[in-house]
């Protein structure tokens, strides 16, 4: 068993070590002396010897040492985090560090087993083909909009931003089949959209590619 989920999961530590070994695997990284920890946890140097040699060490310097080697690898291990509430009011800041990277990390695979190669490669085609690439997103979807726009510029693409100075409405009347538009968006059929969805669609008179 590691070290640290022996920490989590000991049953025979006393109150002192308990309170220890809980301060340890929410602040990691403070580069506290035996005395330090101690004062901070309202324990002792003998408590905090009494937890080290209860998880097999001799003494607080070579659990340090093994401590902070699993903490920095226990980084980059990947575990279930709740999308809704990825961390609660008590957890550390190592805790919320941690969360909030696998929270993204998650994401990012789970768009990789979703999205098919054959659906990037058509709307890179179409991008490359289109006229003019139009992009249609407001609020924290603009944050990815403006970071992809800005992948397009250096391929030599410039993306004209649909909602910037509200003049969706102006643009979406200007849009032609040529085209390539794109909405970004966390619901489908985004209430937002619809009016200039229905202004493109008039527009063009025919009906749009799954991908523009």
């Amino acid at each position: 068993m590691s070290l640290i989920k022996q920490m989590r999961q000991e049953t025979s530590f006393s109150e002192g070590e308990q309170q220890i070994a809980e301060y340890l695997l929410k602040n990691p990284w403070e580069d506290l002396t035996i005395k330090q920890l101690a004062e901070r946890t309202y324990t002792s140097n003998a408590t905090i010897i009494r937890m080290c040699r209860r998880l097999g060490y001799e003494g607080f310097r070579p659990f340090k040492v093994d401590f902070i080697k699993e903490m920095e690898a226990d980084k980059y291990l990947v575990e279930s985090v709740n999308y809704a509430q990825p961390f609660h009011g008590k957890a550390g800041t190592y805790d919320i560090i941690r969360n909030i990277g696998t929270l993204y990390k998650e994401s990012v695979d789970l768009i990789l087993k979703s999205v098919k190669e054959r659906d990037i490669l058509e709307a890179g085609r179409l991008i490359l083909n289109a006229r003019r690439v139009y992009i249609y997103a407001i609020g924290d979807s603009m944050i990815t909009a403006r970071a992809f726009a800005n992948r397009l510029t250096k391929l030599d693409i410039y993306p004209i931003m649909a909602y910037e100075f509200n003049e969706d409405g102006a643009v979406s009347y200007s849009i032609s089949k040529e085209d390539c538009i794109i909405f970004l968006s966390y619901s489908l059929g985004a209430s937002n959209f619809m009016k200039s969805f229905r202004m493109i669609k008039k527009s063009t008179q025919s009906s749009m590619s799954p991908w523009s």
